[in-house]
């Protein structure tokens, strides 16, 4: 039997969460990337949410899918980029071409810029940008996170300040709750809606003065944009490479 394409399948894999908010978003991007392709777009997930990465992985092997075009949800190359993709992979005997995270810096200081510029001037007075960055458990990434807060406050003429996820210190809540009194203008860098991101809004809520919190980044059009553009790259390459 012949296998029924040679240009590889756009395969994003996200880390997945119990909140239903999270499946729900997936997919609606998953959406947005098919129309902006014009091609069938798989999603998996390597924890909580359905699909799981291995069932997917088992039913393509299954449809004799010979190549895939793969971009993890993610947006640094912490464990699950380094480690339990490559891992879950093994179980695919076909070809497979992988972008790399989300979370580039110019990328992300773009949506991060562009969303809190507008959204300052529904503030009375400047509030302090609060940036949300996940701890990755090594020195470069809370580096990568300072050099982000930095590059903010330039742009921004705001004072930055930044809290982690899943640090044992600098956590977020605790840098929230030692900001000065006054507005405060979240910016968590989280892809998808969850239980996080509903923890976040729930603690600004508690604060007296004004707050906001951005969206999640799955929200700005211009991600699907660029998981799409790197997607047709990949099949290009491949293209190329035959």
């Amino acid at each position: 039997m012949h296998k029924q394409q040679t240009i590889p399948r756009p395969l994003l894999i996200g880390h997945g969460s119990r909140h239903p908010a999270t499946a729900d978003a997936g997919q609606r991007f998953a959406q947005q990337v098919s129309r902006l392709l014009g091609q069938d777009v798989y999603l998996g997930w390597l924890d909580y949410c359905a699909p799981p990465i291995s069932d997917l992985l088992a039913a393509m092997k299954a449809q004799e899918i010979g190549a895939l075009a793969i971009q993890p949800l993610m947006l640094t190359p912490a464990s699950h980029v380094s480690d339990d993709i490559p891992n879950a992979l093994q179980s695919y005997s076909g070809q497979v071409h992988i972008a790399p995270p989300l979370g580039g810096p110019e990328l992300l200081h773009t949506l991060l810029y562009d969303y809190a510029a507008a959204a300052l001037n529904d503030f009375a007075r400047a509030p302090t940008i609060f940036l949300i960055a996940r701890d990755s458990h090594g020195p470069a990434f809370k580096e990568s996170a300072t050099a982000l807060a930095a590059l903010l406050e330039q742009s921004l003429t705001c004072p930055v300040a930044v809290g982690y996820v899943g640090a044992t210190d600098q956590g977020w809540a605790d840098c929230l709750d030692a900001l000065p009194p006054g507005p405060v203008l979240a910016l968590p860098t989280l892809l998808f809606a969850g239980k996080l991101w509903d923890q976040i809004a729930a603690r600004l809520s508690d604060r007296p003065a004004q707050t906001a919190i951005m969206p999640p980044l799955t929200e700005d059009p211009r991600l699907a944009q660029t998981v799409a553009q790197r997607i047709r790259d990949l099949q290009a390459s491949a293209a190329r490479d035959c």
